[in-house]
């Protein structure tokens, strides 16, 4: 990209008809209230879509600690049946101690 300010352009335009008519559509367009209007529904468009995106990656990124944490929950309720069941405690006490049902318990013997 050109890297020029406001006096090497106006230069640059009176010795390039190129760029002078460019230059002068560019102020056209900067001066078209419905180029102004669509490009602001643009730029209000596009923040939009980055705050959208931002609110779902962050509901997705919940979900997942939620899912992680009820994952991990649901392990330390297996552990505790496992090491219950090498204790040789009763079907009824480890189900009570774990809220785990007696045939997932059963299951675990193996």
């Amino acid at each position: 990209m050109l890297d020029l300010d406001k006096q090497g352009l106006e230069e640059l335009s009176e010795k390039s008809e190129i760029v002078n008519n460019f230059k002068e559509e560019v102020v056209k367009a900067n001066n078209d209230e419905f180029v102004v209007d669509w490009i602001s529904r643009e730029e209000e468009q596009k923040q939009y879509e980055e705050v959208m995106y931002e609110k779902g990656l962050n509901q997705g990124k919940e979900q997942g600690l939620s899912q992680g944490k009820q994952e991990g929950i649901e392990q330390t309720k297996i552990d505790v049946a496992k090491e219950m069941l090498e204790l040789n405690m009763d079907l009824e006490t480890i189900s009570k101690v774990t809220k785990l049902a007696k045939d997932q318990i059963e299951s675990l013997r193996n």
